[in-house]
C-alpha cells in the first residue's frame, strides 16, 4: 500500500514534471520566436529606409536633370521678351540672331515663336506689313473644322498669330494660336501674373501640317507695351504680344528617363492642374494617354510634385518588373527564418534534454542543473541577437539653381510728350471758359475759344497722328521699310507741321529755326519718312550741338535741281563734332550722351530712311566750333 502511494506520487510528480518539461520549450520557442520577429521588422525597416533613401535620391536626380533641361528654356523665354519689349520695332533677323544665341547649347526647346496681339480691325495692314518685310503670301490661318487643313481667321476680335519663329524652316509663320483653348489659357495667366505660364500637352504644329502625332507644351511669357498710354482693367501695363516656346515632351525627359533606366524604374508625369485623369509622360505605355490599372498608384510608387512654370506636375518613379533591391532587402526575411529555425532547435534541444532526464533518472538534479544552464546561456545569446541591426542611414539633398538677367531700353516719346502739352494748354482752356460761362460769357469769347479749340485740337490731332507714325515707322539697323504711305504734298506745309509740333519742346531752349523753302515747291514721296529726318535732325541739334540754355540757331534751306531732285540741308552753328566722332555718327546706338537723353539711333534712323526708303544721299560735314550741316538728297518723286 505504501509503494503504491509513492508510485502514485512519483506518478503525479512525473506528469507535474513533464507538463512543466513542456511549457519551458513552448517559452523558449515563443521567446525566440518575438525576439527573431523584432530582430526581422527591424532589419526590415532599416532596408525599407535605406532603400527609400537610394530612391529618393534618385528622385532628386531625376527632377534636377528635368529641372536643368526646363530652367534653360524658362530663361530663354524671359530674357526673350525682354528683348522684344525694349525692342519695339524688333525685325526677324534680330529675333533670329537672339535664338541661336539664347537656344544653341540646349535641344529642350523645339520652336520658339514671337506671337503679337493683332486686333480684327488691324488684321489686314498686318498681313501687308509682314509681307512687305519678305513674308511672301503671309496670310494669318488657322485649322478649319476638320482640323485637317487651314483656313483664313475669322470671327475673333483679338488674334495671336506667329510673326517670327526659330527656327526659321519650322513652317508655323502665320499660324493663329487664339483658336486653341489650351494654349490661350496660359497665355492669358501670363498676363495677369507677368510671369511665364506653361500649356496643357496639345499636339504640335510644325511643317504646315495641323497635327504632327508628336505632343508637346508651351511656355508663354506676355511682352508688355512700355509705350502704351493706357491701362488694363486690372490697373496692369498693356500687353502687345506673347513669346512661346514649345517643348516636345520625349526629348524633355529624355535624360531623367536615362537615370530611371539604369535604377530599373519607369518614369511616369502627370498633369495635376489639366485634371483630366490623363498623364503627360511613361515610360510604362508612351503610347496612350489615359491611365490604366497598370498606371495607378502603387506603394513602391515615389513621387515628386514639380512646379513647371504655374503648372503642377506629378512625377512619379515606379520599379520595373525586373528590379532588384538589392542583397539588403532579403537579409531581414533571412534573419527572420534563421532565428525561428534556431529557437526551434533550442526548444527541440531543451524538450529533448529534459526527457532524457526524466528518463535517466540517475542523471537526475545532475543533468538538470546543467540543462538549465545551457538554457540560460542560449536565452541570453537570443536577447543579444534581438536587439542587434538599429542603425539608420541619413540622406543628403543637394540642389541648384542657376538664372541671369540683363536688358537694355531706348524710348521715342518727345511728340507723345509735346501733344500732351497741346492737350493741357487745351484743358487750361476749357476751365478758363467754365468760369466765363459762370460769368456771363460774351459771344467774342465764345468764338475766340472755338478758334482756340479748333486749333488746339487740329494741332493735337497731328501730333498724335504723326507721334504713332514715328513710333510705328521706328526702323532699327538694316531694315528697308516704308514709314507711311506715299502722296503728294508741299514740303513747306509738312515742315511747318513738324515745327508746330516741336514747338513746346524747342521752347524751353534758347535756339532759333529758320527755314528757306520755296511754298511752290512739292513732293510725291513719303511724308512719315521726311518728318521723321526732320524730327531727328532738329532734336540731334538740339541735344548735342548746343549746351543747356546755350543760344543757336538751325537753319533748314530746300531747293530743287533740274535732275528733279530735291536738296535738302539742315544747318546749325554749334559746337560740331569731332573728326573721331564722326565716323561713327550713323552707328547704331553710337551717342556721345549716354544717360542725358541721347540714345544713339536718331541719325541711323535718317541715315536708313534717306538711303532706303526715299533711296537718297546723306553727307554729314563738321568742323568743331563751326557747326554742322547735313545734306540730303532726295528724288522729288519717289522711285
Amino acid at each position: 500500500m505504501m509503494k503504491n502511494t509513492r508510485d502514485e506520487t512519483n506518478t503525479s510528480q512525473v506528469s507535474s514534471l513533464n507538463a512543466k518539461d513542456f511549457a519551458l520549450p513552448l517559452f523558449i520557442f515563443v521567446v525566440g520566436l518575438l525576439g527573431s520577429t523584432l530582430a526581422f521588422f527591424s532589419l526590415h525597416e532599416a532596408d525599407r529606409l535605406r532603400s527609400q533613401d537610394a530612391r529618393h535620391q534618385l528622385s532628386d536626380r531625376v527632377v534636377q536633370a528635368f529641372h536643368t533641361r526646363l530652367s534653360s528654356a524658362i530663361s530663354a523665354v524671359k530674357f526673350g521678351a525682354l528683348m522684344i519689349e525694349v525692342n519695339p520695332d524688333l525685325n526677324n533677323l534680330q529675333f533670329q540672331t537672339y535664338a541661336n544665341r539664347a537656344l544653341a547649347k540646349q535641344d529642350s526647346v523645339r520652336i520658339l515663336e514671337w506671337q503679337p496681339l493683332v486686333a480684327a480691325s488691324d488684321l489686314a495692314q498686318f498681313e501687308k506689313k509682314a509681307r512687305a518685310e519678305g513674308k511672301h503670301n503671309f496670310r494669318v490661318i488657322q485649322p478649319d473644322a476638320s482640323g485637317d487643313e487651314w483656313i483664313g481667321v475669322s470671327g475673333r476680335e483679338v488674334y495671336v498669330p506667329v510673326l517670327y519663329a526659330w527656327p526659321s524652316t519650322i513652317g508655323t509663320i502665320g499660324f493663329d494660336m487664339s483658336f486653341s483653348p489650351i494654349r490661350m489659357e496660359s497665355k492669358l495667366r501670363s498676363a495677369e501674373t507677368g510671369e511665364g505660364v506653361a500649356s496643357g500637352v496639345f499636339d504640335l504644329m510644325q511643317g504646315g501640317k495641323v497635327s504632327s502625332g508628336q505632343m508637346a507644351f508651351a511656355i508663354s511669357q506676355a511682352v508688355l507695351d512700355p509705350h502704351a498710354s493706357a491701362l488694363t482693367k486690372g490697373g496692369k501695363q498693356a500687353v502687345k504680344g506673347y513669346l512661346a516656346a514649345v517643348i516636345p515632351i520625349t526629348p524633355l525627359f529624355a535624360q531623367a528617363l536615362s537615370l530611371a533606366n539604369l535604377a530599373q524604374y519607369d518614369l511616369i508625369a502627370v498633369d495635376l492642374t489639366a485634371n483630366d485623369g490623363k498623364f503627360i509622360y511613361s515610360s510604362i505605355h508612351p503610347s496612350t494617354g489615359k491611365l490604366d490599372k497598370t498606371s495607378t498608384p502603387q506603394d513602391t510608387d515615389i513621387t515628386q510634385t514639380l512646379e513647371v512654370a504655374g503648372r503642377k506636375w506629378n512625377l512619379t518613379l515606379r520599379p520595373k518588373s525586373t528590379f532588384f533591391a538589392g542583397y539588403f532587402h532579403y537579409f531581414s526575411y533571412l534573419v527572420l527564418v534563421i532565428g525561428i529555425l534556431l529557437s526551434a532547435v533550442i526548444a527541440f534541444i531543451v524538450a529533448a534534454t529534459l526527457r532524457a532526464r526524466h528518463c535517466l533518472k540517475t542523471a537526475g538534479l545532475l543533468l538538470e542543473h546543467r540543462v538549465m544552464e545551457r538554457t540560460r546561456e542560449l536565452s541570453s545569446a537570443m536577447e543579444s541577437l534581438a536587439t542587434a541591426h538599429t542603425e539608420l542611414v541619413s540622406m543628403e539633398k543637394n540642389s541648384a539653381l542657376f538664372s541671369m538677367v540683363s536688358g537694355i531700353a531706348h524710348e521715342l516719346n518727345t511728340p507723345i510728350g509735346n501733344s500732351l502739352t497741346v492737350a493741357s494748354t487745351l484743358k487750361d482752356h476749357v476751365i478758363t471758359v467754365e468760369r466765363q460761362i459762370e460769368q456771363g460769357m460774351s459771344r467774342r469769347q465764345m468764338n475766340d475759344f472755338i478758334e482756340q479749340a479748333r486749333t488746339g485740337s487740329e494741332i493735337l490731332v497731328r501730333g498724335l497722328q504723326k507721334a504713332a507714325e514715328m513710333i510705328n515707322s521706328f526702323k532699327q539697323v538694316s531694315i528697308d521699310q516704308e514709314s507711311e504711305a506715299r502722296r503728294v504734298f508741299f514740303l513747306h506745309e509738312a515742315i511747318a507741321e513738324i515745327l508746330l509740333l516741336l514747338t513746346p519742346s524747342l521752347s524751353r531752349s534758347h535756339i532759333r529755326i529758320s527755314c528757306d523753302i520755296p511754298h511752290d515747291l512739292q513732293m510725291d514721296s513719303y511724308p512719315g519718312a521726311i518728318y521723321q529726318i526732320i524730327t531727328n535732325l532738329l532734336n540731334n541739334c538740339v541735344l548735342h550741338a548746343f549746351e543747356p540754355q546755350q543760344e543757336g540757331e538751325i537753319n533748314i534751306r530746300a531747293d530743287s535741281d533740274q535732275q528733279g531732285s530735291l536738296l535738302l540741308e539742315v544747318r546749325d552753328n554749334g559746337k560740331g563734332i569731332s573728326e573721331h566722332d564722326l565716323k561713327r555718327v550713323f552707328d547704331p546706338f553710337f551717342t556721345t550722351k549716354r544717360g542725358k537723353g541721347g540714345s544713339g539711333l536718331g541719325l541711323n534712323i535718317v541715315h536708313n530712311l534717306v538711303n532706303n526708303t526715299l533711296a537718297g544721299e546723306l553727307k554729314l560735314s563738321s568742323e568743331l566750333g563751326q557747326g554742322t550741316t547735313v545734306s540730303i538728297r532726295i528724288p522729288l518723286c519717289a522711285k
